[in-house]
């Protein structure tokens, strides 16, 4: 599926893996909504255009880490 999801999206499915395997902790944690996740794994290039954003909510200058 991750294959897939990479040439749906025109993703680098290495960079995607990578990603995933730095914040999938801390959501399965609860510290990341699924939201922010996706913003984070699948939706992160700039090049996207805001219409592939999950929720539109990436932003450089926000911090997608709760610390409730």
């Amino acid at each position: 599926m991750p294959q897939r999801a990479a040439t749906k999206f025109k993703l680098e499915l290495a960079e995607m893996e990578k990603r995933h395997h730095l914040t999938f902790e801390i959501y399965e944690e609860g510290k990341l909504t699924l939201e922010e996740y996706l913003d984070l794994v699948v939706f992160y290039r700039s090049d996207h255009s805001p219409g592939l954003s999950f929720g539109n909510t990436c932003s450089p200058s926000r911090s997608h880490i709760r610390d409730d």
